[in-house]
């Protein structure tokens, strides 16, 4: 590895440490903005290569969506501390593309994904349960995620109920019956909440 980019790690690192420990806003600011727009296009390749019906359509706001949930994901239970730990870039690509996987899963019931993929997903899901990585069940992700909560409750409650929803891998179908809104109206909802979370942690709306 070339020292400009075990330079760059290391940095990376350490905003990750400061995002963690802190809640250091410009930290969440630099590794987002390294990482989420190449993450959303690595996202939308992966669906493009891998499922092969044309009766599946998304949009790239979409794919923003639970791209999003998986780099909060990543940035709050990426393990500093573990020598044997992927890089935060390969971890972010897993998770993003167990997300891609598990979305499928959820709307379309294994249809359209390979039984490669089906497989890897499963053992994927199991380690993520074994190894408390996954943000749903692990304490330190619900305090952050019941503070975003709280946080989006001040401005409008709605808000706080649709992160709250989504969060738990709710369909979208499903929210939109329960709040009582178009699916249009949630998308627009969607992309206003992320604005608030980044203006919260960070001031990159630009990137949307």
């Amino acid at each position: 590895m070339k020292k400009e980019n075990i330079k760059i790690n290391s940095l990376i690192l350490e905003y990750i440490k400061k995002f963690q420990n802190n809640k250091d806003q410009e930290a969440f600011n630099h590794v987002l903005s390294k990482y989420f727009p190449a993450t959303c296009k690595y996202a939308a390749k992966f669906l493009n290569n891998n499922v092969y019906s044309n009766l599946i359509s998304w949009s790239f706001q979409e794919v923003e969506s639970y791209v999003f949930l998986a780099f909060w994901k990543a940035i709050n239970s990426y393990r500093l501390e573990s020598e044997s730990s992927l890089s935060f870039k390969n971890y972010l690509y897993q998770l993003v593309k167990f997300q891609t996987l598990h979305e499928l899963k959820k709307n379309f019931n294994w249809q359209f994904i390979s039984k490669e993929h089906q497989q890897w997903c499963r053992e994927t899901e199991i380690e993520m349960v074994k190894n408390s990585l996954d943000i749903y069940q692990d304490l330190s992700f619900k305090e952050k995620t019941n503070k975003i909560y709280e946080f989006l409750k001040s401005k409008n409650i709605q808000y706080a109920l649709i992160w709250d929803l989504k969060s738990r891998g709710i369909k979208k179908a499903e929210i939109c019956k329960k709040l009582k809104i178009s699916s249009s109206g949630l998308k627009s909802r969607w992309q206003y909440i992320k604005k608030l979370i980044l203006g919260k942690y960070s001031s990159l709306s630009e990137i949307y």
